[in-house]
Parts: C-alpha cells; sequence; structure tokens
C-alpha cells in the first residue's frame, strides 16, 4: 500500500464534484468550492494520518497489503527536454496553427484565436465532447417564454484586475460580441437588447426579437468581460487582456507565441497546467516534428500523420468528432435529374462511404448514420433507429442502387458534381463519387469554384446536380444545421410541396422552445430528410491532435481544448 501524501489527499478533495440534470443543462458542483476550504481539510487530515503513523517506523515506508513494512514507491523527477524548458509535469507547449494577433473577446473567430482565448475568457456554459451543455459561469440558463431567456450567474467570478462579473457586465459582454467581427455578432443577432433587464447583480433577463430555439445555445459562445476590466485594457483587450476566466495572458509576442499562467483570482479549481507556450507552427510537418522531439506536447496533425503519431514511444493521436458534416446536397429542382426522390436515394447507395474516407481523410474517420452532425444539443437514439430502418443509412448496395437508377430514369444520364478549390478534402471526394456512380451507369463532370463564386453558382438550380457542402453552426444544434443548410442553398433546389412542408417543419422547430417538444420535431425532420435523401452526409468532420503521452486532454465545443482539463496522469 502506498502512503498517501497531502498533495493526493488535496487533489481528490479539489475534484471531489456532484453532478446533476437540470433544464437541459448539466450541473455540476464541488463538495468544497472554496480553495481554502480544501486546503485546510487536505492538511488536516494529512496531519491525522502522519500523526497515526508515528511508532509505525520510518516516514517513509508505509505499510503493504499483509501489514509488513514496505518502501514507499517513488515519485520520478521529470527533467526537462534539451531546448525545451517547458517539458515538465505542470508546463506544456502548444502549436497554434496560424498567427494569433487579436486576443479581444469579440476579435477573432479563428482557429488559433478560439483555441486559446478559450482560456482565457468564461461563457455562461459550454458544450461537452459527448454534445452537452454544461454550465461554467451561469448557475441557471432558462427559457422563461417564447421571447425572454433568464440567465443567472454565480457570485463570486472575478476578473485578474479583482472587478467582480454582474449580470450587467454579461450584457455588456452581449454588446461587444454584437459590435465584434466575423462570427460573434451571429450569436447576439436575435437579442432586443433595448428591452434587456438587469434584474440584479447576478440576474439578467434577456429579451428576443423573435423566437427561435437557437438563440439559448448561441449565448453559450460569448466570452464574458467585466466593463470595468475592458476599460481599463489600453487597447481593447487586443493584447493587454484582464481575463475572466482559468488563464491570464503571462507574455505575448505577435506572429510568434503566447505564453498563459493561471488567473489566481479563479472561480474553479486550480489547474494542473500552471504554464502554457503557444507557439505559432503553421507547417504540419513542422508540428509533427516537434511532437516527436518532444518540443511541443500538444498540436493538431494531418490524417496522413495519425498512425505515425500512434506508432511512436511517447505521443499518441487524439480524434475529436466535430459539429460540421461533409455533405452532398442534391438539387431536386423541377425538371432536374435528381428531382425524383428514387434517383437520390440511388446515389445514396452507390456511394461507398468507407472508400471515400479511406481516400480522402485517410481512413481517420467515422461513416455518418444520418443527415444531422453527430455532435449536438438534441442527438438522441432515434436517429440511430432512422438510420437502421434505410439500411442503415444508404450502406453501399450497387444493386440496389442500379435498380433505383434504372427505375428513376437515371442510368445513362450525365450529371454535374461541383466543389469549392478551398477545400483540398471536397477534390478527393468528388473523384470517389465521380468513379463509384460510373459504376452504376452514371457519368458525372466535376467542376470547381473559387469560394467567392460558389455560393451563388449553387443558388443557381440550373448549373449543377451535386454539390460538396460542409454545414453544421455555431450553436451544435440539428435545428441550427437545418437553417444553416436552408439559407445556404436558398431553397432553390427544393421545389413546390417539398420546399413548403422542409420550410414549416425548420420553422416549427425554430419557434419551439419547449425541449421535450422541440426534440421530437427534429426528430421527425431527421426522418423526413433521411427518406427524402436532399442532404447526404458522408463523415462528421474530425479535429486531430498529436499528444505526448501521459498527458489528459478534453475538448470543448467539438475541436477546443480547456487546459484546466488537461493533466499529467
Amino acid at each position: 500500500m502506498k502512503l498517501i501524501t497531502c498533495k493526493t489527499i488535496l487533489k481528490l478533495i479539489s475534484n471531489s464534484e456532484i453532478k446533476y440534470r437540470k433544464g437541459g443543462f448539466m450541473m455540476k458542483t464541488k463538495l468544497f468550492r472554496s480553495r481554502g476550504l480544501r486546503n485546510v481539510l487536505a492538511t488536516l487530515i494529512a496531519v491525522i494520518m502522519a500523526t497515526s503513523l508515528i511508532g509505525c517506523g520510518n516516514a517513509a515506508e508505509s505499510l503493504d497489503s499483509n501489514g509488513s513494512i514496505a518502501e514507499t514507491a517513488k515519485v520520478s523527477t521529470v527533467e526537462s527536454t534539451e531546448g525545451n524548458s517547458m517539458n515538465s509535469r505542470d508546463s506544456i507547449s502548444l502549436a497554434l496553427p496560424s498567427d494569433y494577433a487579436n486576443m479581444a473577446p469579440n476579435g477573432m473567430a479563428t482557429a488559433a484565436g478560439r483555441m486559446v482565448n478559450v482560456n482565457l475568457y468564461s461563457t455562461l456554459f459550454y458544450t461537452s465532447a459527448e454534445g452537452e451543455r454544461i454550465l461554467d459561469a451561469a448557475t441557471s440558463v432558462k427559457q422563461e417564454d417564447d421571447t425572454h431567456i433568464i440567465v443567472q450567474i454565480r457570485d463570486d467570478i472575478v476578473d485578474q484586475a479583482g472587478n467582480t462579473l454582474t449580470a450587467s457586465d454579461v450584457l455588456f459582454s452581449f454588446k461587444l460580441a454584437r459590435d465584434g467581427s466575423t462570427a460573434f455578432p451571429t450569436y447576439v443577432t436575435n437579442i432586443d437588447f433595448d428591452n434587456c433587464e438587469v434584474v440584479d447583480d447576478i440576474t439578467l433577463r434577456i429579451a428576443l426579437l423573435e423566437s427561435s430555439a437557437l438563440s439559448l445555445p448561441l449565448i453559450g459562445q460569448v466570452y464574458l468581460v467585466t466593463e470595468a476590466g475592458y476599460n481599463s485594457s489600453s487597447d481593447g483587450m487586443i493584447t493587454d487582456v484582464v481575463a475572466t476566466g482559468a488563464y491570464k495572458v503571462e507574455s505575448f509576442v505577435s506572429g510568434s507565441s503566447v505564453t498563459l499562467i493561471p488567473n489566481e483570482n479563479y472561480y474553479g479549481e486550480e489547474p494542473a497546467i500552471k504554464k502554457a507556450n503557444y507557439i505559432v507552427i503553421s507547417e504540419t510537418s513542422q508540428v509533427v516534428n516537434s511532437l516527436v522531439n518532444n518540443d511541443i506536447q500538444v498540436g493538431t496533425i494531418s490524417a496522413s500523420d495519425y498512425d505515425y503519431i500512434n506508432s511512436q514511444d511517447d505521443t499518441y493521436a487524439f480524434k475529436a468528432v466535430g459539429g460540421t458534416m461533409w455533405s452532398l446536397f442534391m438539387n431536386c429542382g423541377e425538371g432536374k435529374l435528381l428531382e425524383k426522390k428514387e434517383a437520390r436515394q440511388a446515389i445514396g447507395y452507390a456511394i461507398n462511404k468507407d472508400a471515400i474516407i479511406a481516400a480522402a481523410l485517410n481512413g481517420i474517420g467515422e461513416k455518418a448514420n444520418g443527415p444531422f452532425p453527430v455532435v449536438c444539443i438534441e442527438k438522441n437514439n432515434y436517429w440511430d433507429e432512422v438510420g437502421k430502418a434505410h439500411d442503415n443509412y444508404y450502406d453501399f448496395n450497387q444493386d440496389k442502387a442500379r435498380e433505383l437508377a434504372d427505375a428513376s430514369g437515371l442510368v445513362g444520364q450525365t450529371i454535374r458534381l461541383i466543389y469549392t478549390n478551398s477545400q483540398p478534402i471536397e477534390k478527393i471526394m468528388a473523384e470517389q463519387v465521380q468513379a463509384q456512380l460510373q459504376m452504376i451507369g452514371i457519368t458525372a463532370i466535376i467542376d470547381v469554384y473559387d469560394d467567392a463564386v460558389y455560393n451563388d453558382t449553387i443558388q443557381n438550380s440550373t448549373d449543377w446536380d451535386i454539390c460538396f457542402q460542409p454545414y453544421g453552426n455555431a450553436a451544435m444544434s440539428a435545428i441550427g444545421a437545418m437553417n444553416t443548410f436552408a439559407v445556404t442553398m436558398n431553397q432553390v433546389h427544393l421545389y413546390g410541396d417539398m420546399q413548403e412542408e422542409f420550410n414549416s417543419m425548420v420553422n416549427d422547430a425554430l419557434n419551439t422552445v419547449d425541449e421535450a417538444e422541440r426534440i421530437e420535431k427534429t426528430n421527425a425532420i431527421e426522418e423526413y430528410v433521411t427518406e427524402e435523401n436532399f442532404i447526404y452526409a458522408i463523415a462528421p468532420s474530425t479535429t486531430l491532435y498529436g499528444v505526448e503521452k501521459g498527458l489528459h486532454v478534453e475538448l470543448v465545443n467539438s475541436a477546443w481544448l480547456r487546459l484546466q482539463m488537461l493533466y499529467y496522469e
């Protein structure tokens, strides 16, 4: 039996928590929320244990399973690798895929920006890798009625400058998002700011412009700051950040690196990682070399490097399934070759998803089992049943594909596939689909477009039959994804009763705030889209990380590492 140290006891106490579900959110609360109280308890227990060992021999010895004195296992000392002073049990280096020049809470929605900012700023809640919403800064988020959301926040959130976050600051943060760049305004686009009400220091009543089931999940994407902290920053927190999250900025070198250390005012448990150095490494090959040489401990890698990283003695590859689907959108416009449902189903059966994943994703992926994103808040077992009822979501079957293609008049026809040159993976997928359709007597012509004209081409229903379009949405919602689909496609490839029915179903679900009722309506849409097959999903997107062995990692919001969840095992 090993001697239990004060540090071990403190870790056990610090991590002791109760989990329970409330109002569609996963709640977590520490048994001992005060860090000081946890330290006192751990010390007292350790003193009691030490006292009980008096007279039992050397303090460096402990009782084994037979009651005999045994030497206590020694903890090995980890030394820094030459050229990498960061490689210790509480310090890590991570690769950033691109330059990171803006740490403002409303400044950058790029991958590099999110990788860092998710650690600097608190949010009301986040979404786990399993698609569960977990409360963070909020203690309660609930839909009061169709056009109002009530948010209550913790009373112990203090930024690094000592300012307490209040409900007024949450509203201020929403306004920053509204006035921000790229994706940030979309998170609050449905908020009626003139009619929001700060009820008290911890309660905010959010007014909505119109009923929408997406408004609640979207506000969880907003980074929270105190107004006093933001106003005290010399540059709007572009580089001079006043953090509310678990970490704060120790140093920043534009175009090179940013180093984070724990925010001593953070309300959550003290993180195991005491220093994280993010280094800009844009080339994947350099990321791989840095991982193998132990210059970094975490970095995003390509599918072609996945097996290599797993084969190394000191690294492993970590796969995160994202909220975006690699998909085909089929043109069902009047008079088009894929107007008939049987023709679209023939395409589904003709496509070998395993072969496409092997070719385009190096075999690192999962077959889609339905049209909806794999990671989303409405996911439930009914979707699997719908997929099974459709031959495991149109599992590859050339005989059935030929039968349906022949019956719908598709055999001998020439269809047009289009994709954008901004997605190299789609080129490989398009060539795979072209070859697979040829096997059932369908000729496919492939055209590629620049991003600038791709959406315009999609929205011209006469110019294509199948387009490649990864889709999802920031709310990690199936209904949100369907709404994104409707907006992107501009409805031109659906017509008549199909267009009317689809629009009606999506709008009805979007305007349903009751969670159980909305999920029921979402299930009906999933079944409808699967049967009609105008969206054919191939595989969910994946984010691949190379990680040093022994380092435990977890992701939030489908792809981002939260440093306070990392620790060495």
